[in-house]
């Protein structure tokens, strides 16, 4: 079969390989990849940026992609969740179920938890194999593309369930990503009356394509952010702010356009460390919130969303593509011309 293979560490070393079928063991699933999307994390494998080796225990050759979705091809003979045909979406995270915080619920936080598509093979290929509890199966009408969308999408659902909505407040989101999107859509249908989102002129065409979908958009470089937030909300400021661009000049001045009392949520992942001063934020009670992937629970409420059709996630699409244009498909995302870049395994 067709993979993408992190073939070695350093830059570079991705290559379109042929590699054997796996087979799935007694509690494993055989998927057949109709769809996986590309993420900015997979840049870092490529790039091998410090976060890999600091993060990740990346022991190249890997099939890459983390997020992905497909039908089951075969099913292991302990397997009792899904069967031969049923169409699934994946978590990539390999929890260990076992340590202090998953016993809690809490697998985000988990102390051993390989990602598929860095630590093991992932959604990158024709076939992958995954284990039963990670497979969630959708229902016969979900688009696969959608299912691919999962992954990201799950930490929009994880962050608002951090961070709850109250009907009626006003959220300001940094970042048109696929996620900043998603979570700004999530927001609005969780009742936010306005959901103001930020960028910068390279992302003109995401900025349009949120406003399309109801969101407020800021170019931060054409614009006085503040100037217009405070205008719009009686100098008070958002209820709440989401940062997931991975800036640390948005995360500082997110903090600095909350209300007295408003929450920060921390998304993104910035390079540079932050700098605010604790006794504004003691004084003014705000909150500051990390967010972390997702959890088996996200999992399930991705999976009612999907199947009962609560919110659609197509316009986050933006490129269809095959294995062999993996690496355009890198740079449509790493020049922001593309939103989500799906690849098509079997075309």
């Amino acid at each position: 079969m067709k993979a993408i293979v992190k073939m070695g560490k350093g830059k570079g070393n991705v290559s379109l390989q042929e590699v054997p079928i796996p087979q799935p063991a007694a509690h494993e699933v055989l998927i057949e990849i109709k769809a996986a999307g590309f993420c900015h994390t997979d840049i870092l494998l490529y790039e091998w940026a410090p976060t890999v080796e600091t993060e990740f225990k990346v022991q190249p050759p890997v099939v890459m992609g983390h997020e992905f979705a497909g039908v089951v091809a075969e099913a292991g003979k302990a397997v009792t969740n899904v069967r031969k045909g049923d169409p699934v979406m994946v978590n990539p995270v390999l929890h260990c179920g076992q340590c202090y915080y998953c016993q809690r619920g809490r697998q985000q936080l988990c102390l051993d938890r390989p990602l598929l598509g860095f630590e093991g093979n992932g959604g990158f290929a024709e076939y992958t194999v995954v284990r039963e509890s990670n497979v969630y199966p959708l229902a016969s009408h979900v688009n696969l593309e959608i299912g691919a969308l999962a992954e990201p999408f799950g930490l929009s659902i994880h962050a608002l369930g951090r961070i709850p909505i109250e009907p009626g407040e006003t959220l300001l989101v940094s970042g048109p990503g696929p996620v900043g999107l998603m979570t700004m859509m999530l927001a609005l249908k969780s009742g936010a009356c306005r959901v103001f989102i930020s960028g910068l002129k390279k992302d003109r065409d995401r900025l349009e394509k949120a406003a399309d979908l109801g969101g407020i958009p800021i170019n931060v470089e054409e614009v006085d952010i503040r100037q217009l937030i405070m205008d719009e909300t009686r100098g008070l400021g958002v209820d709440v702010a989401l940062e997931a661009s991975g800036s640390s000049v948005a995360l500082e001045q997110d903090l600095s356009l909350i209300r007295r009392g408003g929450r920060l949520g921390v998304l993104g992942l910035p390079k540079k460390p932050a700098v605010f001063e604790p006794a504004a934020l003691a004084l003014n009670e705000k909150a500051i919130i990390g967010v972390r992937s997702y959890t088996a629970e996200t999992w399930k409420r991705c999976q009612e969303i999907f199947n009962h059709r609560l919110l659609d996630l197509h316009p986050v699409i933006t490129h269809h593509l095959g294995l062999e244009e993996f690496e355009k498909g890198m740079n449509l995302v790493e020049e922001s011309k593309a939103m989500k870049v799906i690849f098509h395994p079997g075309k």
